[in-house]
């Protein structure tokens, strides 16, 4: 009897000293609660004080735990506790005399407004009741300049120095000309309103504003006079619900990407990627043999899954390659090496539905994980309730066995085609495009500025249980040092700066100057309103 209580008092000890063992935390290891996340809300139109109390208490519980972005705003000076106070506060404010209820769209108002203006960062995907992102847009004139020491037409990329350089009206609008603009007039403004484009006329600079407002009207100098002059943005170019497409001519290969995301009727994810693609990436690669210049299109392309366009470049890269587990171990390592030094945050919340959507839609894509990350997942999925733990992991995910990428098939020019809705995903595809540059591989950018929603990305969307106020956060953290090297990369909110600007009218032209490709303008036409 005694031995048996002695062994019942060791196992009892063991336990407790496993169970303490397996509480210890790591250095950027935090326990937190535990919450059951329910997707569906109420929606109600008034809230009671309680309510109003528990949404407060949940929306503090979603930001610490499901945005990626948030330890970076802390360690900046930006207090979550004081911010959802004062959403609490100034809400009860607004309590109707006779209920004491709270209009759920003014808690909803004050939540967006107090957040904008604590939350001080350039995060371009986040939403908190409203959209907090506040990019730059280019807004361009219809007047042009020439430097007085300008190319010649022939040679219109001939480099032009812009020190001490005075320039000239070489062509401008009616509405600019009745203005008092006319060709002539000496530029007597700063040179970071001048922005270089190739037109049909050569190499010019395009009076615009680079701006984060909406504006319809910019002050111009010339002669040392202040005119304001119209300016417009370029409309949004559709991806008419196309997924991608190919032309060619004798020199050049286009190939566009109109979304990072899931094919219309394709509800597995690792299907479509690992099979949907298979008959177009041959094409790919089949139409890259010979050709000196690739156009990729990720105008308006708003992201996704940046899976899709590792695949489209390594079939381009490596056109000559047909061992399928060489194309994913190439397709790995880009994606990693744009995730390099990069986080995701791992918490209850980011983690409570991942097991069941992981068998339910990527499987495939979860077994390219490293091992290490697949254990690591499994650990965590399984003592996610008893064990709650708030952490950061490395972005590099997928499992390779490559330290470097091979030298390319292609050797020639790539010509990456952004704009204002070119985002996320489609950003870290630009970025992928360099990984091989000075390989054999010259990477120019032409449009217009991109979106600049990258550091904050892995997006995750959540509604409060009463008021059904809507969140959208990342969960992914971090510039590589493959943009942080980057000279066109001018950082979150402003995005990638092109090599050449152009705007819809002036983007085939600036093409068929920079691949000396005659085809281009019969080939491409339309591009200028679109995704071919």
């Amino acid at each position: 009897m005694k031995k048996n209580a002695f062994t019942l008092f060791c196992l009892t000890a063991t336990l407790f000293l496993s169970a303490c063992a397996s509480t210890k935390l790591g250095p950027d290891e935090e326990l937190v609660e535990y919450k059951k996340i329910d997707y569906t809300s109420e929606q109600k139109k008034e809230l009671t004080i309680q309510e109003l109390r528990e949404d407060c208490d949940m929306l503090k519980y979603l930001v610490y735990n499901s945005y990626a972005g948030i330890d970076e705003a802390i360690a900046n000076g930006f207090n979550l506790d004081e911010t959802i106070e004062e959403i609490y506060t100034k809400s009860l404010q607004k309590k109707q005399p006779v209920s004491e209820k709270i209009q759920t769209q003014d808690f909803i108002t004050i939540t967006a407004t107090t957040f904008s203006k604590k939350l001080q960062n350039t995060d371009q995907h986040i939403y908190i009741g409203n959209s907090l992102k506040n990019p730059k847009t280019l807004y361009f004139s219809d007047v042009f300049f020439a430097p007085t020491n300008a190319p010649s037409s022939e040679n219109p990329l001939e480099n032009t120095p812009l020190a001490e350089t005075t320039f000239i009206v070489k062509k401008c609008g009616e509405e600019s000309q009745q203005l008092g603009i006319h060709k002539g007039m000496q530029y007597t403004g700063p040179e970071t309103n001048l922005f270089e484009v190739l037109t049909d006329e050569g190499k010019l600079y395009r009076y615009g504003v680079m701006t984060n407002k909406r504006i319809k009207k910019a002050l111009i100098f010339v002669d040392n006079q202040e005119i304001s002059v119209a300016v417009k943005n370029d409309e949004p170019i559709p991806t008419k619900e196309s997924w991608s497409g190919i032309k060619t001519t004798d020199t050049t290969l286009y190939i566009s990407l109109g979304d990072c995301s899931q094919a219309t009727g394709i509800t597995d994810r690792s299907m479509f990627s690992e099979y949907f693609w298979t008959d177009y990436l041959s094409k790919i690669s089949e139409n890259t043999k010979g050709k000196k210049n690739i156009i990729f299109d990720l105008r308006s392309n708003h992201g996704g899954y940046r899976e899709f366009p590792a695949k489209m470049l390594r079939a381009a890269y490596y056109y000559n390659n047909t061992d399928p587990q060489l194309s994913k171990d190439i397709e790995a390592l880009m994606i990693n090496i744009t995730g390099e030094n990069c986080v995701r945050l791992v918490s209850p919340v980011t983690e409570f539905g991942s097991k069941e959507y992981t068998e339910k839609y990527s499987k495939i894509l979860f077994e390219r994980y490293t091992p290490e990350l697949q254990a690591f997942y499994k650990n965590y999925w399984k003592h996610i309730k008893s064990r709650p733990v708030r952490t950061h992991i490395s972005l590099q995910e997928f499992a390779t066995s490559l330290e470097t990428l091979p030298k390319p098939d292609f050797q020639g020019d790539i010509y990456i085609l952004l704009n204002q809705g070119s985002a996320s995903a489609a950003e870290f595809g630009t970025l992928m495009a360099y990984e091989l540059q000075n390989e054999g591989i010259n990477v120019h950018i032409v449009g217009e500025n991109s979106n600049g929603a990258f550091k904050y990305g892995g997006m995750t969307n959540y509604r409060l249980p009463h008021s059904s106020l809507f969140l959208y956060m990342g969960v992914f953290f971090g510039e590589p040092p493959l943009m942080q090297q980057n000279q066109n990369w001018q950082g979150e909110g402003n995005g990638f700066f092109p090599d050449y600007w152009a705007t819809n009218d002036t983007i085939l032209n600036t093409l068929e100057y920079l691949t000396k490709d005659k085809q281009l303008k019969t080939v491409l036409a339309g591009l200028d309103k679109g995704l071919l």
